[in-house]
């Protein structure tokens, strides 16, 4: 039986001196002591392994120019001057695929101060959430029964409900990002919409006047790469990350994407939740209908920036032009791989997700 990993560091203030440390093994597992600029952790199961890692990190440090190394997970190296600022705090709210059944009940069974801010939502509000199977389990309704605008509701209650449990337990940020419709929720636990009960309306108007009028898409899941060549009717939808975009389009050209794909060797997966053509110019409603439909929610000075993912910079502040932002996240695809890289530049360096994903 393979022994238990276990971590071993050590931190120096010059990359010559941690390369000595290494080939006298002057460390001990997981203690760090003092941190220093130069650093590296590596993980082993016996002693013998732990010679092996460190003959190999001490190749691997003495060739790198880069300021920080990751070789299959056993071995990280990083320079990370000791007086340098730790780096802003950014809050992450998932949209379409962090929803699960029955997701809200825990939340709101053992935390109080949850309870009460979803009994202040209005009577309605109450009402329908109740009856979404996806945050409570004692209803008659399937998850396969819900529109499109209760999906996306009952994941801003989620977000909602997260940022609430965040800030009773301390946890503040300096920014924050949505993905998708997550950036409904950031704007909301930012202040910058101070009745999150006009946002869920507006949301359901939105599905329900665009439902039926457009035939149904897909989605098709893949990596960065093999998406350079998409051409209408296909459109890029999101840009998650530099190994995965996401694809919209009817079922034909999406299935023949699928099966170039295929042939040349490359993965690819679908999106069945998802029917609308979101993100992408094929949605049905015009910009100016989608602005009517926002222009009644009052938008206020948040309490830190939120990162829009049209535009990858934060939100403005004044409401005409945050207006034409949502209207225009339902026509424009999510940029959010290069909305994180801007994050990244502007010294955000922890990014943690608020809200819950399924398993």
């Amino acid at each position: 039986m393979r022994s238990t990993q276990r971590i071993w560091s050590l931190s120096r203030t010059s990359k010559s001196a941690l390369l000595q440390a290494l080939q006298t093994r002057e460390f001990s597992p997981t203690d760090t002591g003092e941190h220093l600029d130069y650093r590296i952790a590596i993980l082993a199961s016996t002693n013998d392994e732990l010679r092996d890692h460190c003959d190999r990190a001490i190749a691997l440090v003495r060739e790198t120019s880069a300021d920080r190394l990751n070789a299959a997970n056993q071995i990280f190296f990083g320079h990370c001057p000791a007086a340098s600022p730790p780096g802003r705090l950014a809050f992450v709210f998932p949209g379409y695929g962090a929803h699960y059944p029955d997701m809200f009940s825990g939340l709101y069974t053992a935390f109080p101060f949850v309870k009460e801010w979803f009994e202040n939502l209005s009577s309605s509000h109450r009402k329908a959430f109740r009856a979404n199977p996806l945050l409570f389990a004692n209803t008659d309704k399937r998850e396969t029964d819900l529109t499109s605008g209760e999906l996306v509701t009952a994941i801003l209650v989620m977000n909602l409900a997260m940022s609430k449990l965040a800030k009773a337990l301390g946890i503040g940020c300096d920014c924050a990002v949505g993905h998708s419709h997550g950036e409904n929720a950031a704007l909301a636990a930012a202040g910058m919409l101070a009745d999150p009960g006009a946002l869920f309306d507006t949301v359901r108007k939105v599905v329900a006047q665009a439902a039926g009028r457009t035939t149904p898409r897909q989605m098709l899941a893949m990596h960065s790469t093999s998406g350079q060549d998409i051409q209408p009717p296909l459109y890029l939808a999101l840009d998650n990350c530099p190994s995965q975009i996401i694809a919209s389009g009817p079922a034909d050209a999406i299935a023949e994407q699928e099966q170039r794909l295929q042939n040349a060797g490359e993965l690819s997966f679908r999106l069945d939740q998802v029917t609308e053509p979101v993100h992408t110019p094929d949605f049905p409603l015009a910009l100016d209908t989608l602005k009517e439909l926002y222009r009644p929610i009052e938008i206020y000075t948040p309490a830190f920036p939120v990162y829009c993912c049209q535009t990858t910079r934060p939100f403005p502040e004044k409401q005409e032009q945050v207006i034409d932002l949502l209207a225009r996240q339902w026509h424009e695809p999510v940029r959010f791989r290069e909305t994180i890289k801007a994050m990244h530049h502007d010294g955000v360096r922890t990014f943690l997700e608020v809200g819950l994903l399924a398993d």
